[in-house]
């Protein structure tokens, strides 16, 4: 782990406001760079490459004005920049949605796995009280971006949150905050694909004015939630919630304190392969009424014990981690304001072997959101912010990392591995290596699909030939060296793993790996691997036939192949899939049980059964008597 001499700062205030336009910290500078997304306070910023072209694009939600009545904007802002270090204005081509929001969070997701990002908007449309809420999923096909009522309650005051919580390979939904009625509202939302969301049964979750991170604090292969703002009785209160492994959650024992307008963020501060948690908001005092407060718990071995180090203390605004300075630990920046009267503040404490030292400031901003970002693509983490100035305004500024170090990219892991049990798998692999972070604090992004390269059953948001990141921060398995998934379709399924070091850089995805299931939780199948391989593709006639309530297909595979095996009326109109995807070589067998897609039994008649495999076709005719 490379680690460099203390760094003198040098801060340059803008004249008559205070507000600093550039900070050097060497060799590190950090240039404000002008930008075309508008100043916005009460929002969310969120950042990805939406058209892998290597530059970042942004999501954005807000208020536009300094004083009521307020004036709600959300766009998605696709950047044009030229790439170059020289560069002091990024020019974007900005989309405005057709719903505008502020008082709101949005986020980004891949929900529906089909290789583009979708996202969900939250907060009020209305320009001043009475709010009027909403909660609204925006599906993007091919960069257009469409409004989706997916059920879900119209929410202000919010914080949105994807992962997957049940081991399943999609993203479910995290949603809190306040309805138009003032009830407090946070559910989990489980993705059922195309059968939509599905609320689950939860914890009594706090919900307002608050924030809310997954990670795996216990390293038990799944994800854990951390939450932290106020209930429907206005008491202040953080809270761990530990997963069950199948994305039920019970609450933990363990004592935090509580916050209002908070901010949480798990991370690995000390390199010792688990989170540890930062947290900052609002507690009550005598003096202030609300003051601003951050505190580091460090993760014990699931013991969290309260850290001594004295960070300005902040709410109504965001913390985030991130390896700024290149010496492999991750440093920690802070912004928000430090009581009611107080002033705004933004602060970055470098992480020196666990010890945290104030280094440098940025514009103060409360309801603030910040995001680390490697926005130029030169593997150093540069910052984007906006929220309210201390002088009231709405405000919006990408400060630039102009580091003269150079981060090298860590290096894949080997050593894949897979284990199914029925309809389940098990992938582990060795740990990566990098130059500057160390082994312990490495993280790691699982891929699999089902085509080589495809990251349809589980999302690494990345491109997979390169390694380039779409979205940063952690992957998507935190610091575990293997994950399990649950409840996959028979079929072959390619995976591949890649390292992520504390400026959340990627490496290379290491070469693919393989396996089958071969007895789906979707789908009753079974697979004949004892015998030879067949020398041909064939589609058997079905048994029996005519069918009453359940036909057998048996069909032959000589090689691993994309397989599509397909139920039509006699109309020719689909009506059931039964495999899409790549299956091994062998002799295969799948039920069809006169049904329709959605699971409807279907009447007397005759119906097609079509399969392709390879560049052969085969079809057969089905004759179901009721």
């Amino acid at each position: 782990m490379r680690k460099h001499p203390f760094r003198f700062l040098i801060f340059l205030l803008l004249p008559g406001v205070g507000l600093f336009t550039k900070v050097y910290a060497q060799p590190f500078i950090f240039s404000a760079v002008d930008t075309d997304i508008l100043n916005l306070s009460h929002g969310s910023v969120a950042l990805v490459d939406l058209n892998d072209d290597g530059l970042m694009d942004i999501l954005y939600t807000g208020n536009s004005k300094s004083g009521a009545p307020f004036l709600p904007r959300s766009a998605v802002a696709f950047n044009r920049s030229s790439g170059e270090s020289s560069e002091t204005t990024i020019p974007f081509a900005i989309t405005d949605l057709s719903i505008e929001t502020y008082l709101g969070n949005a986020y980004w997701s891949d929900y529906d796995l089909d290789g583009d990002f979708d996202f969900l908007l939250t907060g009020t449309t209305s320009a001043e009280k009475p709010y009027t809420s909403v909660s609204i999923l925006f599906n993007n096909s091919a960069g257009i971006f469409t409004p989706v009522d997916a059920g879900f309650p119209g929410v202000h005051a919010s914080t949105v949150r994807w992962a997957d919580v049940d081991n399943d390979g999609d993203e479910d939904l995290f949603l809190a905050g306040e309805t138009v009625s003032g009830e407090s509202v946070a559910k989990i939302y489980r993705n059922d694909r195309e059968a939509g969301f599905t609320e689950m049964d939860t914890p009594d979750f706090v919900a307002r004015f608050g924030d809310a991170a997954f990670g795996d604090y216990d390293s038990d292969g799944d994800l854990d939630l951390v939450v932290s703002g106020t209930n429907s009785n206005g008491i202040f209160a953080t809270r761990i919630y530990l997963n069950d492994g199948a994305g039920g959650f019970t609450e933990s024992p363990v004592s935090l304190q509580g916050f209002a307008f908070a901010s949480v963020e798990w991370a690995d501060f000390d390199g010792d392969g688990d989170l540890d948690l930062a947290t900052s908001g609002a507690e009550v005092t005598v003096a202030d009424i609300l003051h601003g407060k951050t505190i580091l718990y460090r993760n014990d071995n699931g013991i969290f014990n309260r850290l001594d180090d004295e960070f300005e203390g902040v709410f109504y605004g965001d913390l985030t981690w991130g390896d700024y300075d290149l010496d492999g630990d991750l440093d920690l920046f802070i912004m928000g304001r430090t009581s009611l009267d107080g002033s705004h503040i933004g602060k970055i404490y470098r992480n020196e072997a666990g010890q945290f030292i104030e280094a440098t400031g940025l514009v103060g901003t409360s309801t603030a959101n910040a995001e680390w970002i490697d926005f130029d693509g030169d593997n150093d983490l540069d910052v984007f912010v906006l929220g309210r100035s201390f002088i009231g305004t709405p405000f919006s500024k990408l400060y630039r990392n102009d580091s003269r170090l150079i981060n090298r990219p860590p290096q894949p892991p080997d050593g894949l591995s897979s284990t199914v049990n029925a309809d389940n798998v098990t992938l582990s692999w060795n740990a990566g290596d990098d130059v500057e972070t160390g082994i312990a604090g490495l993280m790691y992004n699982v891929s699999v699909g089902t085509a080589p390269g495809a990251s349809d059953i589980f999302s690494a948001r990345a491109n997979t030939t390169t390694g380039k990141r779409w979205i940063f921060g952690p992957g998507n398995v935190g610091h575990n060296l293997s994950w399990t998934l649950h409840n996959l379709p028979i079929g072959l399924y390619f995976w591949s793993v890649q390292t992520i070091d504390n400026s959340y850089i990627g490496s290379e995805f290491s070469e693919e790996g393989q396996f089958s299931v071969s007895t789906g939780g979707k789908i009753s199948t079974g697979t004949d691997d004892k015998v030879d391989l067949p020398q041909d593709f064939m589609l058997h006639p079905a048994y029996p036939n005519p069918m009453r309530t359940t036909t057998t297909l048996v069909f032959d595979i000589p090689v691993s192949t994309a397989v599509e095996i397909t139920i039509f009326d006699i109309l020719g109109k689909r009506i059931k899939t039964l495999v899409n995807g790549y299956l091994p070589g062998g002799i295969h067998r799948i039920d069809w049980e006169g049904d329709s897609e959605s699971g409807h039994a279907l009447g007397s008649g005759v119906f097609f059964v079509r399969m392709r495999a390879g560049e052969q076709v085969f079809t057969q005719k089905l004759v179901l008597l009721k």
